[in-house]
């Protein structure tokens, strides 16, 4: 009788706290995407960076002179 006591005040604190749950887990999983958008915004601002890097260095084998005025 008392695990049941205990089942039934369980299941009523998660029927009371439900709409403030699923109010946060919305403002998490909007925290967590703007998160992982500036992540991948910041690795493609690297990437470019490496790929300018590489290209400039391809360039140079084949013009040294002209690059490097």
């Amino acid at each position: 009788m008392l695990d049941m006591m205990k089942m039934d005040l369980a299941n009523f604190t998660i029927q009371q706290m439900r709409p403030y749950i699923q109010q946060q887990s919305v403002e998490y999983e909007r925290k967590k995407f703007e998160e992982f958008k500036e992540k991948q915004r910041r690795m493609l601002d690297y990437l470019l960076v490496l790929k300018f890097i590489v290209v400039y260095k391809m360039l140079y084998k084949v013009w040294p002179q002209k690059l490097h005025h």
